[in-house]
């Protein structure tokens, strides 16, 4: 045979014997180069995706904040109260449009940045939510708050009323009184 493994050298005989174990490392290294970057392909999109999930828990966080404070601002005791209840509530409809806006267009909220949302079917669901928490929503808390407004401030007229009658009553009795002695 043309090639004798007895008659070869000890140094073509080492390099016979790594060459193959060369190639191997090679192929497994490059095998390993390229599944590592499919993973963090992978980790990108779950990252992607774990963001976009935090802002919808987000938005429906501000959304339960909402209708919890609604309870609260059904039994406000007075406007100062009232008032500082719709700064909170307006706090969580900003927090609300803020997460819904970084999911659809991508963007930095308080947690970090949101990557925009790619899948269209459920960009459609978010755009739906928005637009009704915008156009229902919004519109029946303000007239809550508009009603409870209304209340004290009927509640301060009937007070002022209430003041002025007496003292007219005062001044009606005081006449009489006067009026009586004469």
């Amino acid at each position: 045979s043309a090639l004798n493994w007895k008659n070869l050298l000890i140094q073509r005989k080492l390099i016979l014997g790594f060459v193959p174990v060369i190639l191997v490392l090679l192929v497994i290294g490059f095998l390993g180069f390229f599944n590592i970057q499919g993973i963090r392909s992978g980790m990108e999109e779950v990252s992607k995706s774990a963001s976009v999930a935090d802002a919808s828990m987000e938005m429906s966080l501000a959304l339960v904040n909402d209708r919890l404070l609604l309870m609260e601002i059904l039994t406000a005791g007075d406007k100062p109260e009232l008032d500082s209840m719709w700064a909170e509530r307006q706090e969580f409809d900003a927090m609300f449009d803020g997460y819904a806006s970084a999911i659809l267009n991508g963007g930095e909220t308080e947690m970090g940045y949101t990557h925009q949302l790619q899948d269209k079917a459920l960009a459609a669901v978010v755009e739906d939510v928005a637009k009704t928490h915008d156009a229902e929503f919004t519109p029946q808390m303000m007239d809550v708050y508009k009603n409870m407004t209304y209340k004290f401030t009927a509640e301060i007229d009937e007070e002022e009323g209430m003041q002025v009658m007496e003292s007219s009553y005062e001044e009606l009795t005081s006449g009489l009184e006067e009026l009586e002695e004469t």
